[in-house]
């Protein structure tokens, strides 16, 4: 089968199953090929020999079944990196870059940082800022073994082990002897325990669940976090999360006691995605 010909079949093949079939049969062709996407859009007469045809298809199928296309190539980009992902870490999105680059645009210039991690999932968070954060320590917690396991393989793939250290605790449970951090970063699970069932087949039935349900009003886990982050950050220390679209306004209640200059900012949609704070001293 051509390019051409795997493209038209890709696209007819999902378009009932994907908002972006073009993307996700490009995806598949590339995953299992040796072509670049420049071939994908001059070079649509090459030949893609049966076996790999059969492989794509395949994997077509499956994305059918509903199917996260990146736990089917089992890899996602993030802020410029390669992501492992499989069933058991939530997939970065986009959403989150922007929790990093005002991570960034507030510490760039300062070295020698040191940032916990809540949730850490596939890693994303911590290996984003490892990368961009210069001589950063960064200590990356997540109840989940499994995927402890994923992080610490993104951070070898990165090139960033030995700047993160990875513990499995329930939030700050096993933290008793990391002492204090000039960041605490978490993108917790937050969607309401009730509206789980209403989300897209793609998330309920393959994403899983512990990094989801954030309990009854989606706050749980905000609320356990913003009471604890004040014994482990110092002072004028940053608290940031990633948040609900309607969740800015609670979140902010939390911290005002504790922190100061509070921030509530929207995403490209100009909804609230992020709220940040800095601990009173």
């Amino acid at each position: 089968m051509k390019i051409k010909q795997m493209l038209e079949f890709g696209m007819k093949e999902l378009e009932s199953f994907s908002d972006n079939p073009r993307n996700e049969i490009e995806i598949l062709i590339l995953e299992y090929t040796n072509f670049k996407r420049i071939d994908l859009i001059v070079n649509v007469e090459k030949e893609i020999n049966d076996e790999i045809s059969d492989i794509i298809i395949k994997k077509i199928n499956i994305r059918k079944s509903g199917m996260p296309i990146q736990y089917i190539v089992e890899n996602q980009e993030f802020m410029g990196l390669k992501f492992k992902v499989n069933k058991n870490v939530l997939i970065p999105r986009q959403d989150t870059e922007i929790l990093i680059d005002k991570i960034l645009a507030m510490y760039f210039k300062k070295e020698n940082l040191r940032v916990l991690d809540i949730g850490t999932g596939s890693g994303a968070i911590a290996i984003s800022l490892a990368k961009h954060l210069k001589n950063s320590e960064i200590v990356s917690v997540d109840i989940s073994a499994k995927a402890l396991e994923i992080a610490e393989e993104n951070a070898l793939l990165n090139g960033v082990l030995d700047q993160i250290k990875f513990i499995k605790s329930d939030l700050f449970e096993n933290l008793t002897d990391e002492g204090k951090f000039d960041i605490i970063v978490s993108n917790p699970p937050y969607i309401k325990s009730e509206d789980i069932e209403k989300l897209q087949v793609e998330i309920k039935r393959h994403e899983p669940n512990l990094a989801l349900d954030g309990g009854e009003d989606g706050l749980d886990f905000y609320k356990r976090i913003s009471k604890e982050a004040i014994k482990y950050l110092i002072d004028n220390g940053l608290l940031a999360y990633e948040i609900g679209f309607d969740q800015g306004e609670d979140i902010k209640k939390m911290l005002l006691n504790d922190f100061y200059n509070i921030e509530i900012i929207k995403d490209f949609q100009n909804l609230d995605r992020v709220v940040i704070g800095i601990k009173n001293s």
